[in-house]
């Protein structure tokens, strides 16, 4: 971009060059609106941007439905222990080198994790647990669902795990979210839970509410 060419290209046009980016997953659609790039104030140059499996077929794979787990050994009558729970499972993805997204959900007692993925921002989240919802409510009593973020916390934005919780039997949901302290790529949490508002809860039908 600076306008060095090894001398084996000094024949090629700068438009000939592009840059591969090469992914484990397929590329969200924010990435797909960057094709192409160019230094500040040149209109003449671009490099285009392309998207590449790391491996052949590895999309189809992250593509596939990911199977739920069930999680033991939890007291699902619980709330703070539910929440707590969801924050640690986080926690342990952030350990494994992954951005935790999933949703602990309990239905008949039993609790469960789910994992999910491309949801980055709160409207694609909104619209994934009503759509969760719709289908599956039925004899959930809880959900939570928690994912790596970047919010605004005391007038900076800062990394944070936020959790959206949901109760069959409460009002709206609302949101929590703990601050995130990074040393060398590794993430630490401060420990206090954050109250950030309250969100739509889906797994309230209209009925209920009335």
């Amino acid at each position: 971009m600076e306008g060095g060419v090894h001398p084996r290209y000094r024949y090629a046009d700068p438009n000939d060059f592009y840059i591969e980016v090469v992914c484990a997953r397929p590329p969200t659609e924010q990435m797909l609106q960057i094709n192409e790039v160019a230094r500040e104030g040149d209109t003449k140059h671009r490099l285009r941007v392309l998207y590449k499996e790391l491996r052949e077929g590895i999309w189809n794979e992250t593509s596939a439905p990911r199977p739920v787990v069930p999680v033991e050994n939890l007291a699902t009558d619980n709330l703070d222990a539910i929440i707590a729970a969801a924050f640690e499972a986080g926690h342990e993805s952030l350990r494994a080198g992954e951005a935790p997204l999933f949703l602990l959900f309990v239905k008949n007692e039993q609790a469960f994790v789910l994992p999910m993925r491309d949801l980055h921002s709160d409207e694609q989240v909104t619209a994934a647990l009503a759509a969760w919802a719709a289908e599956n409510a039925e004899d959930v009593s809880v959900c939570v669902l928690l994912r790596f973020s970047r919010r605004r916390i005391d007038r900076r934005t800062t990394n944070v795990l936020v959790a959206r919780v949901l109760q069959a039997q409460g009002g709206e949901g609302f949101i929590l979210a703990e601050e995130l302290l990074e040393d060398n790529g590794l993430y630490q949490g401060r420990g206090e839970l954050l109250f950030l508002g309250w969100c739509e809860n889906p797994l309230i039908s209209p009925s209920t509410t009335t």
